[in-house]
């Protein structure tokens, strides 16, 4: 099979534009999308700054007007447990999101549909040969949106999340499946319409390898790449995916001719550069004569299985210099070689630490965890300690040792704290890290204002708050060196734990400041909404501006956006703005 002269010109003799011309006119359109975004942020800084002015009440007017609009677009999904299912397996796509995704495949429909006619004889041949030229073309856009250093697309909107970048790259291959479908059923019906493809299927190579290539496409985007697969085998479906993909260009590379191997390149050479940029990236921080640069000092509990991972940070480097929200790639050559997995600290640069508190599940974490506790002729000391709680008072034992670790890193949006005069968390699980991380951050920029913090905790027993100490000892000496007395210190951080067990921390004598500042709750909060509608001064407070970070499960993160749109319609008079970012703990 070939292209023929469709590649060449831009319209035929019936006017018809030739699918290559189509081809330049879909980058034409991702360029002014990309245009349109770059835009949209320098005008929004541009407003930001303005509001520090003369203009600033007109600006929050206009600004108030809009939010509710925006959230409510890029936000809210149902957030029932039957809706996402016990473990957010099906958990559906949020408006902003569903309407994304919907917007890209009408356009590639608008573009397979374009001018097209059908009463021509040579139709099935002519739209064929079309959607072939519209697969082609988004191999570059597939490629951009899997790169971690060279990704243009996260450059330029500012939207460099794992997991909104992870969404659109699945997308992406999904319209690439849904061309590449309607591809190969328009050729093997116009094969058919003259009893032609039975040979065709036995005697043309280049048909058998573009059937082998969507073979290898189909159930890779189909099957292997649902939540549910990628959830509970991420491993499996990590390397079949890279394995799947490289068998797919080089199917596709023999099934094209040679004048469309240029969209090929393109995406080969931004994966491979990309590639190129991290593996040097990992060379120059990870590597030295000696061996690996960075130490772990690892600390698992035989009780909670929670890991506890410390690496000190030496001298200056890009690798020590990250922001609350970030996240890092991380592997153990002892425990996994060259297999890379993404944590987020819940500590900052100031530290001098990378400190990672992990949750053990399946796979890296849970060999890196008996690894740990059954020494493996690794450990280098043991301890032990005993937990206090007034519930029941057991005897947990740990164990620690020091690893070789390479990290890669930071990747990730830093947030900005500085425009907003309320701070609100709402963490669950080892997602507690990101809360105490982005508090502790945003006390840093608090200066001499009077920023207001809440920190809601959803954990299954009181022990885990344990490795969060010395984050809450750091927001507590913050405070009093502001000059704040200790009886403000509630005013200022308003931390609430909800205990499914309902356990709670004893106080010991040396430790009365730190767990006195905290409210234990039993189970969960009765209501969500009521609780963020207190911390966002809704409907007392209004000129007001809050920051709601929220880490946890995709339930925890729809339910929370949905609250907040709630509130706000419900209190559409105010003129309080608010931003609401998410993490979910899988991409």
């Amino acid at each position: 099979m070939a292209f023929s002269n469709n590649g060449q010109g831009q319209f035929d003799a019936d006017g018809v534009p030739r699918p290559g011309y189509l081809a330049r006119m879909y980058w034409a359109v991702i360029g002014a999308v990309l245009a349109i975004i770059l835009l949209y942020r320098l005008v929004s800084k541009l407003i930001e700054v303005l509001k520090r002015g003369k203009f600033a009440g007109a600006l929050v007017s206009v600004s108030s007007a809009t939010n509710i609009l925006r959230h409510a677009v890029s936000c809210p999904s149902p957030s029932s447990k039957l809706v996402h299912g016990a473990s957010g397996i099906f958990s559906p796509l949020p408006l902003g999101r569903a309407l994304l995704a919907i917007g890209y495949m009408c356009l590639m429909v608008a573009f397979a549909l374009y001018r097209l006619k059908w009463g021509s004889s040579r139709l099935l041949e002519k739209a064929g040969y079309r959607l072939a030229w519209l697969t082609i073309t988004q191999l570059p856009l597939l490629s951009i949106l899997s790169a971690k250093r060279l990704n243009v697309v996260a450059i330029v909107s500012g939207n460099s999340s794992s997991y909104n970048i992870n969404y659109m790259h699945r997308w992406v291959a999904r319209a690439i499946l849904m061309t590449a479908t309607m591809h190969m059923y328009f050729m093997l019906r116009y094969y058919t319409s003259f009893n032609f493809l039975t040979y065709q299927l036995k005697n043309d190579i280049i048909t058998r390898r573009g059937f082998g290539a969507w073979c290898v496409l189909a159930p890779t985007v189909l099957i292997f790449s649902i939540r549910g697969f990628r959830k509970y085998f991420f491993e499996i479906f990590y390397h079949f995916h890279v394995i799947c993909a490289i068998v797919f260009f080089a199917a596709a590379y023999k099934h094209m001719p040679n004048y469309a191997h240029i969209y090929l390149y393109i995406a080969v050479g931004i994966w491979a550069a990309d590639v190129l940029v991290r593996f040097l990236e990992l060379l120059f921080f990870n590597v030295s004569r000696n061996g690996f640069k960075y130490r772990a000092n690892i600390t698992a509990s035989e009780s909670n299985e929670i890991i506890v991972m410390e690496i000190p940070m030496k001298g200056f480097s890009s690798l020590s210099n990250w922001y609350a929200g970030q996240y890092y790639t991380i592997s153990c050559p002892s425990v996994e070689f060259l297999s890379f997995h993404p944590f987020t600290p819940a500590s900052l640069s100031e530290d001098n630490m990378l400190r990672f508190i992990i949750r053990v599940k399946t796979g890296f974490t849970k060999k890196l965890y008996t690894k740990v506790i059954k020494g493996d002729n690794q450990g280098h000391s043991y301890d032990n300690g005993n937990l206090e709680m007034n519930s029941s008072a057991q005897s947990i034992l740990s164990r620690s040792c020091t690893l070789p670790i390479i990290i890669c890193g930071p990747y990730g949006p830093s947030q900005c704290y500085s425009s907003y005069n309320t701070i609100v968390t709402i963490t669950s699980g080892v997602g507690t890290g990101y809360g105490f991380s982005t508090i502790r951050e945003s006390l840093k920029y608090s200066g001499q204002s009077q920023r207001n913090h809440r920190m809601l905790i959803i954990l299954k027993s009181a022990k885990h708050l344990l490795a969060y100490e010395n984050d809450i000892c750091g927001i507590i000496s913050k405070i009093h060196s502001e000059g704040h007395e200790k009886r403000q210190l509630r005013d200022r951080v308003q931390i609430d734990v909800y205990c499914a067990d309902g356990t709670t921390l004893s106080d010991g004598s040396e430790k009365e400041s730190i767990w006195s500042s905290i409210n234990f709750y039993t189970g969960k909060p009765a209501s969500f909404q009521h609780w963020v509608g207190n911390s966002m001064g809704i409907p007392q407070e209004v000129n007001t501006r809050t920051a709601l970070y929220v880490c946890g499960s995709s339930l925890l993160c729809s339910q929370i956006k949905n609250d907040v749109i709630h509130l706000n319609l419900k209190h559409s008079g105010l003129t309080a703005e608010y931003h609401v970012h998410t993490q979910n703990f899988f991409i």
